[in-house]
């Protein structure tokens, strides 16, 4: 994401098989729901981890919903 983007509406983000990256501006305010079938989720962010294979909450006071899902594969979600 560029670090000047801003959520208006929900976004959804996601893959059957493979690793997802997602670099998240520092003053975005969003709903984070990121999950995995079969890997685990890493975050800088400051979210609550349901697990090795969940994390949500919401950043810079919330906002539209941020979602990333993967079946088979591995979620990694840092600021920029």
């Amino acid at each position: 994401m560029d670090p000047r983007s801003q959520l208006l509406e929900p976004w959804h983000l996601q893959t059957g098989d493979g690793n997802v990256t997602l670099g998240v501006p520092r003053n975005l305010g969003a709903h984070i729901d990121a999950s995995t079938s079969d890997g685990e989720v890493h975050s800088t962010l400051p979210l609550s981890q349901s697990g090795s294979s969940r994390i949500e909450g919401d950043i810079n006071g919330g906002g539209p919903a941020l979602v990333v899902r993967t079946a088979d594969g591995s979620i990694q979600l840092h600021q920029i």
